[in-house]
């Protein structure tokens, strides 16, 4: 039987990564948000547009601790939507955004160093019961905002690097 090089099994053995996704419709302030990193761990759900895996998480803290104008959590350029529970960790259920909920809802836009902060002020999060840590969390949202509107749906993979810092 003939042996295949390495670099020729790559595209099957990526095929073989993990199914998460993160659909998300609609535009803020003008701009399409299409996320291409998704994780959840601690009390956060996040998309981003960064590029990385879940050690590139680390900047995520809690929503209400991004002002806009602040210096950005990242070097690199990025946008990003996220949850913050105001418990520990994650858990299923079907939540509000709105006012003092247990839910914060934040988009981040991160440009040239500085900080642009979206907070959504109506909507929801509905995430389906997780397992354990290493169950993907799967769910759906639809937030409201004074710049426009997102929903969609997820399948995420937990981080463990994305913990609560306050």
């Amino acid at each position: 039987m003939p042996r295949l090089p390495l670099i020729a099994l790559l595209p099957v053995l990526a095929a073989c990564g993990t199914d998460t996704f993160a659909t998300v419709k609609g535009e803020l302030d003008g701009e399409a948000f299409r996320p291409t990193l998704f994780y959840w761990g601690g009390p956060y759900i996040v998309f981003s547009t960064q590029d990385g895996d879940c050690m590139d998480a680390a900047w995520v803290r809690r929503g209400p601790a991004f002002q806009t104008d602040d210096e950005a959590p990242t070097d690199a350029d990025m946008t990003a939507l996220l949850f913050t529970y105001d418990v520990e960790e994650v858990v299923g259920g079907d939540f509000s955004v709105e006012g003092d909920a247990p839910i914060d809802a934040r988009v981040l836009r991160a440009t040239d160093g500085v900080l642009t902060v979206f907070r959504a002020t109506a909507g929801g999060l509905v995430v389906d019961p997780i397992d354990s840590a290493e169950s993907p969390a799967t769910g759906s949202f639809e937030l409201i905002f004074d710049e426009g509107t997102l929903s969609g749906d997820f399948e995420v993979e937990w981080c463990n690097n994305m913990k609560d810092r306050n």
